[in-house]
């Protein structure tokens, strides 16, 4: 199976898995979310804060399937798979730079 297919699907994976946070679906809890000290602290931090990480994961599995595709087929194998970790890493710096304000 073409490498970029597994990562497209990946990308489908944490899209899918953004939705409940962005339509504030997820309480407070111990393992799913965007969770730190201070969004942990009050429900009044945690759904927007989770409603940013969300539309960030959200934004960054978009971008990231996009762009697997425009890399080489006969790049290295693991060349999309850092392009979906980039995407993820920069939605959670995003995300804790957002969470700053609160």
């Amino acid at each position: 199976m073409d490498i970029r297919l597994v990562i497209s699907l990946a990308c489908l994976l944490v899209a899918v898995l953004s939705v409940p946070l962005i339509l504030q679906r997820v309480p407070r809890n111990a393992f799913y979310g965007f969770r730190t000290r201070k969004t942990l602290s009050s429900d009044a931090i945690w759904y927007p804060a989770n409603v940013f990480a969300g539309q960030a994961l959200a934004l960054a599995s978009v971008a990231a399937a996009g762009l697997v595709w425009l890399v080489p087929a006969d790049a290295p194998e693991w060349l999309p798979a850092v392009v979906l970790v980039a995407a993820v890493l920069a939605a959670l710096v995003a995300s804790l730079w957002h969470a700053r304000r609160y």
